[in-house]
């Protein structure tokens, strides 16, 4: 690890969702690169992924594959979650509901920093077969607090809603 911080990269619906059923627990990926080169590719890059659903959000394209892939996560996590007892079946369905029904800004993609050292015990390698590539810096953190990250949210940084009242 050459850095003490990582970065990650989670939409606004997706945090909220974790506030609310979750306890305030949120399950990332996370990186010490907080942007992509010879070592970290774009698809596993914060910054990258943020760029990619600005784009989505400020092009109005529904279907951007990282909007896909991310309501696909937030469900599949709510059925985990059911499955250990950590939610109920009304709440899965009051989840899967939300992310479906979900407009494009509500995929405004924040950055989370993460202090390395109030993780360190807890980050988990990801295997090489499911990095985005065999050099990329990729760990997972299934329980990150909300006292362990600041937030950065992408949409206010770039003035996201000034620039869709001009669309």
């Amino acid at each position: 690890m050459t850095n003490k911080i990582l970065y990650s990269q989670v939409t606004k619906i997706a945090y909220e969702i974790d506030e609310k059923y979750y306890n305030g627990k949120h399950f990332v990926w996370c990186t010490d690169k907080p942007e992509y080169g010879p070592s970290q590719p774009p698809t596993s890059d914060p910054t990258e992924r943020c760029q990619r659903f600005l784009s989505a959000i400020y092009s109005d394209d529904s279907h951007e594959p990282f909007i896909e892939e991310n309501k696909k996560g937030i469900k599949l996590g709510a059925f985990l979650m059911r499955k250990k007892g950590t939610i109920t079946r009304k709440e899965e369905k009051e989840i899967i509901s939300q992310v479906s029904g979900a407009k494009l800004e509500e995929f405004s993609p924040l950055i989370l920093v993460i202090d390395y050292s109030s993780v360190a015990g807890r980050l988990i390698n990801v295997c090489a077969s499911a990095k985005a590539s065999s050099k990329s810096v990729e760990y997972q953190i299934n329980d990150l607090d909300d006292s362990e990250f600041e937030i950065i949210d992408m949409s206010k940084a770039v003035n996201l809603h000034k620039l869709m009242k001009g669309r």
